[in-house]
């Protein structure tokens, strides 16, 4: 019987390689990536995805994993797939922040950095200064 941190793990691991297999070359799940990071980082008023995890409270946390769960149920309903994508990676992130077994340590940094890519993206697109 498998625990919810093996499930996790396994999930975690198959969506880093593909973030690295076909994410990162995917303009639009980038860009979405990085707009919806973007105005996360805003709103807390941080300055990367990394400072945000570290600033969050775990009540915080549980409310913005719960709207990422509504939201993205709602819009897989309408088939916005990279939108879902781009709340999975973040949600991901997230969650990857309160787990300790070596694989998710290990990615995780390395899911962090996609993050944050795409938010330095987005705001190049866009022209926005970095505490937008």
């Amino acid at each position: 019987m498998t625990t919810k941190e093996d499930d996790f793990r396994q999930r975690f691991i198959n969506l880093l390689t593909d973030v690295n297999a076909s994410g990162r070359n995917d303009r639009e799940a980038m860009w979405l990536i990085g707009s919806l990071a973007s105005k996360l980082l805003y709103e807390a008023k941080c300055s990367d995805w990394r400072a945000l995890k570290g600033a969050i409270s775990p009540q915080a946390l549980r409310q913005l994993l719960s709207s990422f769960e509504t939201q993205g149920n709602s819009i897989a309903a309408e088939g916005q797939q990279k939108a879902v994508y781009a709340i999975q990676v973040l949600a991901t992130s997230l969650i990857a922040n309160t787990q300790s077994t070596p694989e998710v340590v290990a990615g995780e940094p390395l899911l962090d950095d996609v993050i944050d890519a795409a938010v330095r993206g987005f705001r190049q697109s866009k022209k926005l200064p970095a505490n937008t």
